[in-house]
């Protein structure tokens, strides 16, 4: 199962508190169909086929087929300009 590290823990759930309530305030990772790659959206409740990792207070849902993949990484986040804040180690 994924697991979420401490350092990616704190922007998740910062991304959480600063969405506006209807765009969802928790974290969603799936397979992006048309380029088979992973996918991350803010989503507020997860689907029924979703495994929920719980980071505080916050949910990352992440769907089956994403979770296949996701099997044995850890989410990452190292906040600098030149790489994206969330990475798989």
């Amino acid at each position: 199962m994924l697991t979420v590290s401490d350092q990616a823990a704190s922007p998740i759930s910062a991304l959480g508190r600063e969405v506006n309530a209807t765009a969802g305030s928790d974290l969603r990772i799936t397979i992006e169909a048309d380029h088979d790659s992973l996918s991350m959206a803010l989503a507020p409740d997860a689907a029924p086929d979703e495994t929920v990792v719980h980071v505080g207070e916050t949910g990352v849902f992440v769907s089956l087929a994403a979770a296949a993949r996701l099997d044995t990484r850890t989410l990452q986040a190292n906040r600098s300009a030149e790489r994206s804040p969330f990475f798989l180690k």
